[in-house]
């Protein structure tokens, strides 16, 4: 398969824009209410362990993606069947991802144009930018995400006037099980997903890179979220935030400076493009290098489209109703996650170390 390089900060860039993604205007973790922010940092200190998971597995295999690393430990036929399993994975989420912009676009903004249309648009876009590879991928993140960063400080600024520090109080007044609930939420989506780049990155500048990679970017973007969910919660409250789809499109409509500065919401619209159109690249990428490696194909680009298109008739036809698809990844997505993102990277660590052992890989 034809080797692609980007350098360490690009892959930290991409890191970054994945994990912000549609959790910029999708807030997670609300079953913890006003201790959102406590269940926001539980959960990325559980991803911290996935990123440990992660580094450790490329550092022990070197130049190697995670379906290379799962044929090295468990031989084709067990190997398969795994990465298979991830490949069903990355295919649910980039068609949810899908999915995210086709129920954006239609409900908050072009109400009477059928949400086909943006899937289509999305993917089509998309699926250019993969076959492209993910040299041209890390270079647009690279140029997008000061930008991103820009316009979502802008955002914050703005909607300052609009927050009210008593809605989040009274703090740790909700029970212990309600804030792991909101933790495993949080972790669900978006930190536990990082996973998807151990299918996606195989060079680094030393072994020793990817803990740095993976940290850095996670602990950046776990900032971001953090900073934007609890200030949702302080702009509109912790019912009317947890009870919105989008409660970023809500927080935004409600700025207001006089008659110089209104409708503000295309500010949400820019920022969730832009970092979703991001996440979606890099989970169509992985599906695409997975399945090439299972059938023996040399290069994954040629089968991007039919890939796409697949994607797109499954996220027209998953869900009758933006209710159906709320509820979906709300009750069921979490511990569907859970097996890819934490009980079956923590199998293939243990098959790694002990590979490494008979392999004598220092």
């Amino acid at each position: 398969m034809n080797r692609e390089t980007i350098t360490d900060k690009q892959s930290i860039y991409l890191i970054i824009m994945f994990l912000l993604g549609a959790s910029i205007i999708i807030l997670r973790g609300g079953e913890a209410k006003q201790d959102l922010w406590l269940a926001t940092i539980l959960a990325i200190l559980g991803a911290l362990v996935v990123c440990l998971i992660c580094a450790r597995l490329h550092y022990i295999f070197p130049h190697n993606t995670l379906f290379d690393i799962i044929d090295i430990c468990f031989g084709k036929f067990i190997g398969r069947l795994l990465s298979l399993m991830y490949i069903f994975f990355t295919f649910i989420l980039t068609s949810l991802l899908i999915m995210d912009f086709g129920y954006f676009f239609t409900t908050v903004t072009f109400p009477e144009t059928p949400k086909i249309i943006f899937n289509i648009l999305s993917t089509i876009v998309g699926a250019y930018a993969v076959k492209s590879g993910i040299e041209v991928i890390a270079r647009w993140a690279k140029a997008f995400l000061p930008l991103l960063i820009l316009v979502i400080a802008t955002f914050l600024f703005l909607l300052i006037q609009e927050m009210n520090i008593d809605n989040i109080y009274p703090l740790l007044s909700n029970k212990a099980s309600s804030i792991i609930k909101g933790a495993f939420s949080a972790f669900s989506f978006p930190f536990g997903e990082i996973i998807v780049f151990t299918m996606v990155f195989y060079n680094f500048h030393t072994r020793k890179s990817p803990y740095k990679v993976y940290t850095t970017g996670l602990l950046i973007s776990g900032m971001f979220v953090l900073i934007l969910s609890n200030a949702y919660i302080l702009a509109l409250g912790i019912d009317t935030a947890i009870g919105t789809y989008f409660p970023a499109y809500l927080a935004a409509s409600r700025i207001s400076i006089g008659m110089v500065l209104e409708r503000t919401e295309i500010v949400v619209a820019i920022i969730f493009s832009i970092a979703t159109f991001a996440k979606l690249c890099i989970c169509l990428l992985a599906t695409c290098i997975g399945t090439s490696k299972i059938l023996g194909f040399n290069d994954y680009r040629f089968i991007v489209m039919p890939i796409s298109l697949m994607m797109v008739n499954v996220s027209y036809s998953l869900f009758d109703s933006i209710m159906d698809w709320f509820e979906w990844t709300m009750a069921i997505w979490p511990y569907f996650a859970f097996i890819f993102q934490v009980i079956l990277p923590i199998i293939i660590l243990i098959a790694a170390e002990i590979k490494k052992e008979a392999l004598k890989i220092i």
